[in-house]
């Protein structure tokens, strides 16, 4: 018996010390810092617009990170419709694109045209399509 406990020890201390020993993760290169802070710039702030349809709307974007950001949608004043908003914690970047999910199949893409201004491409199951230009409005 106290030669398998003794054996299980010795085990035991091998394992840990292999994990000790293993190499350690190094830091992400300083190349993820500055996408970072050129997809913040890219993004980060208010911006708002008229759709096609008549309706305005804003986003205001905060939290980027490399694959995603946070986002308050807003939609107004349209047909029937009084102002509303929605908050997509998740919306997806992927290359110059900023995706909106509003819920399922529906969401609103937005693309930059150039610093200042974005396209905007909503697609919503009953509301159908709408484009818009929708420029930066930071201050």
């Amino acid at each position: 018996m106290t030669i398998i406990r003794t054996g299980i020890a010795l085990a035991v201390v091998a394992i840990l010390t292999g994990c000790q020993s293993a190499e350690q993760p190094t830091a992400a290169p300083a190349v993820a810092n500055l996408d970072i802070a050129t997809l913040k710039q890219q993004w980060e702030g208010k911006w708002s617009g008229t759709w096609s349809n008549g309706c305005s709307g804003s986003i205001v974007v905060s939290d980027v990170g490399p694959e995603s950001a946070v986002v308050l949608y807003e939609w107004g004043i349209c047909d029937k419709s009084e102002w509303g908003s929605y908050v997509d914690h998740d919306a997806t970047i992927a290359g110059d694109q900023l995706t909106v999910h509003l819920g399922r199949n529906i969401h609103a893409a937005y693309s930059h045209i150039d610093e200042n201004t974005l396209r905007g491409d909503y697609s919503g199951r009953q509301d159908g399509t709408a484009g818009a230009g929708i420029f930066r409005r930071d201050g």
